[in-house]
């Protein structure tokens, strides 16, 4: 849904912090709601809702009380009723920024973590279904198969969203790489060096000599700092 324009210009700024949260586990039990269960610093990324601006592609700006989801991989704002909604029609939006931060839309929602010569790297935090038990007629719990909420979305009404078993929710991150026009990869060898293509050698002489694990927030902080040095 998209939501009244109330800004004529606006600057950004990115943010060159890495992801922080745990890969903690979050328990909901039978008969809670997923949303209510879920603390709101697992299920947000920031502890408020803080003041935002859509850049849309069309060159209009709109500008509300932003903050992302991690669970449903979506910007939500607070409308003037105060409910909670989330964007829409992504497919129009140019960027979002939240305060410091700079989100682009590819596969969901990837934040922008460095931009090195128009270089951009970017990382999604996401809450994901882990485990799910359903209870047996003895009362013990049993294994079951996780694709039923495997994609959660604002559109099943997450506020309605009862568990009729143990659904088990875990914390991750990955990261992307982007062009000049903000078209992302997932980061890994391949599209490092495809992107760094005139200092190949000395990424993948650099690469040979550290073990970087691409999902690692601290080794792909690592590896920005090397970049940067090129």
């Amino acid at each position: 849904m998209r939501f009244a324009l109330l800004l004529s210009s606006v600057f950004f700024l990115t943010s060159p912090k890495l992801f922080a949260q745990e890969s903690k586990a979050y328990v909901v039990k039978p008969g809670e709601k997923v949303k209510n269960a879920l603390p709101k610093e697992a299920l947000y990324m920031y502890p408020q809702f803080k003041e935002g601006v859509v850049n849309f592609k069309n060159g209009t700006l709109g500008a509300a009380r932003l903050n992302y989801n991690r669970l449903l991989d979506e910007i939500q704002f607070i409308d003037n009723k105060g409910d909670t909604l989330s964007l829409d029609d992504e497919k129009t939006i140019a960027l979002v920024s939240v305060g410091m931060d700079t989100f682009y839309y590819y596969l969901g929602y990837v934040k922008v973590i460095a931009d090195i010569n128009k270089v951009k790297f970017a990382g999604k935090e996401k809450l994901r279904l882990s485990n799910r038990q359903k209870i047996g007629p003895m009362g013990q719990l049993v294994s079951a198969s996780i694709d039923t909420y495997d994609k959660l979305s604002s559109a099943q009404g997450l506020d309605n969203i009862i568990s009729q078993e143990v659904l088990t929710f875990s914390g991750y991150s990955t990261f992307f790489i982007g062009d000049l026009y903000n078209h992302f990869k997932p980061l890994n060898k391949k599209s490092l060096v495809n992107m760094y293509a005139k200092q190949q050698s000395e990424v993948e002489n650099y690469l040979s000599e550290n073990a970087i694990n691409f999902s690692k927030a601290e080794d792909v902080e690592k590896l920005i700092k090397f970049l940067r040095t090129l």
